[in-house]
């Protein structure tokens, strides 16, 4: 319960900062200021990235791909409990373990790779 205090609390702390900080950037260019570094900061705030959850990955040959149909399978190394890279483009942001919520897959982060050294 208090975990999920935490992670309400700090969800609306960056909204509110967010916000507040758009606010004055909305403001100072009404009054004909023009923060150049400050309006990157913002479009960078908000920008939205696609982030990939990767299962597993095998090396197959190229002719046994061309001669996949319909029905093929892969078979993967990953168990059930295997944790799943969320990536951003080649670089691992997250790890986590995949499950369910409101009826569709889910992956629950549970390590932030951000900062650390990442394996390639």
């Amino acid at each position: 319960f208090q975990n999920t205090q935490f992670t309400l609390a700090q969800c609306a702390t960056e909204v509110e900062v967010g916000r507040g900080f758009l606010d004055s950037l909305i403001a100072e260019h009404t009054a004909g200021k023009y923060r150049v570094k400050e309006c990157s900061m913002a479009k960078l705030w908000q920008t939205e990235m696609p982030i990939g959850a990767v299962l597993d990955e095998v090396e197959v040959k190229l002719t046994d791909v061309l001669n996949w149909k319909k029905g093929t399978r892969l078979e993967l190394n990953a168990l059930p409990d295997t944790e799943i890279d969320l990536r951003c483009g080649d670089v691992g942001m997250f790890r986590g373990h995949m499950g369910q919520r409101n009826g569709r897959i889910a992956v629950r982060v549970s390590r932030n790779l951000c900062g650390e050294e990442r394996q390639e």
